[in-house]
């Protein structure tokens, strides 16, 4: 009995260090990623790290001490866009990504997108993005007809990133 009674121990031991280990590494924090002294570094780091981001096209303004940075990747013959985020604390700068990127053009197959990203300090955006495929682009968001997008002329790819009204 107290042989059947150790054995429960170890194992629920067990298995919350396994949770807890998993937790750890998978909620990593600006505090726990890697530093570095400029956005450069940073930026040079997230290609290291993912080496199908083809460029960096754009960033938010820096607000509460972040910025979001947009950029294009290509993996597996598959195009598209995804988010980051720049985090400042104590002179230092660490790079999160945000979440999975979105493919736009898989085998010829473009598409049009829509969706929510989210920065590493919670900020809410809309990201809208696709290929631009006229000369005078205009796109439909939550609250506006006929915006006129960015366009990144080297990947013929259309962004708009905007703060999320809800």
């Amino acid at each position: 009995m107290k042989g059947k009674k150790i054995i429960i121990c170890l194992l629920a031991i067990s298995i919350i260090f396994i949770v807890g280990f998993y937790f750890i590494k998978n909620n990593e924090t600006p505090d726990s990623a890697k530093k570095f002294n400029s956005e450069q570094e940073a930026l040079q780091y997230a290609k290291q790290e993912s080496p199908y981001i083809t460029d960096f096209i754009d960033e938010t303004k820096e607000i509460d001490n972040e910025k979001v940075v947009i950029y294009t990747f290509e993996k597996n013959k598959q195009m598209g866009i995804g988010t980051g985020t720049l985090a400042w604390k104590d002179k230092k700068v660490t790079w999160v990504k945000n979440g999975n990127d979105i493919v736009l053009d898989s085998k010829n197959n473009k598409t049009d997108i829509s969706g929510d990203v989210k920065s590493y300090s919670g900020k809410k955006y809309k990201l809208y993005a696709g290929f631009n495929k006229t000369k005078n682009l205009k796109i439909e968001t939550q609250t506006d007809n006929n915006v006129t997008p960015h366009v990144d002329k080297k990947s013929g790819i259309y962004y708009l990133l905007i703060p999320s009204i809800n």
